[in-house]
């Protein structure tokens, strides 16, 4: 995941492409 993102909530996508839903930040990185 890339540090520099800023934004509250981010769109998710699994390594295989799935789409894994609209997230906040933090709990993205801990994915």
């Amino acid at each position: 995941m890339n540090g520099e993102i800023r934004d509250r909530e981010v769109r998710v996508i699994s390594f295989t492409g799935e789409m894994l839903g609209v997230m906040s930040a933090a709990e993205a990185l801990r994915l």
